[in-house]
């Protein structure tokens, strides 16, 4: 099965990481890990969320790239990618990824983390103080936007104003 990057969310800066905490989003095929003890921000039009055990099998219909995180504190809170299978996240010093395609994530620092997403182009995401960068996902979007995004109302509105072609398509293949 084959998908596009699909799937956004968005933390507060201030959301408090929790290792060894999960949630999981699911939007059809579309479902994602996020470990915060903040408020999940759900992509457009996703319904529900389920809980799932931390360093649960992800299946292999995942598509996108999510990362939120508060680097001062605890590191990575969330990364999905197409095809992930694992993840294990405790601090930004201790970040364990096993994907069936090759994700390369470096802790730079506590205040900056970055990610290579070897399989699309090798965009870069960038993490500073909580506040989320998405090149992979939106390449021509303004990223200073999304930096400061608060609420699901205004991710939907900045999403609305994508091209067709880089809007999210959430369930479907």
């Amino acid at each position: 099965m084959s998908h596009k990057l699909v799937t956004l969310l968005l933390a507060t800066a201030d959301a408090t990481i929790a290792a060894n905490q999960s949630l999981s989003t699911s939007f059809g095929d579309t479902t994602v890990f996020e470990h915060c003890a903040g408020q999940l921000y759900r992509a457009i039009n996703a319904p529900h969320y389920v809980a799932h055990a931390p360093n649960s099998l992800l299946p292999h219909c995942i598509q996108g790239i999510v990362i939120k995180s508060d680097l001062a504190e605890q590191g990575l809170a969330l990364l999905l990618a197409e095809g992930v299978s694992r993840i294990s996240t405790t601090k930004a010093e201790q970040i364990y990824l096993a994907l069936p395609h090759q994700v390369e994530l470096t802790a730079v620092d506590h205040q900056q983390l970055l990610m290579r997403h070897m399989r699309t182009t090798k965009a870069v995401c960038t993490v500073t103080d909580g506040k989320v960068g998405l090149p992979a996902i939106f390449p021509r979007t303004d990223f200073n936007k999304l930096l400061m995004l608060k609420n699901d109302s205004e991710l939907m509105a900045l999403l609305c104003q994508l091209p067709p072609e880089q809007q999210l398509q959430l369930g479907g293949g």
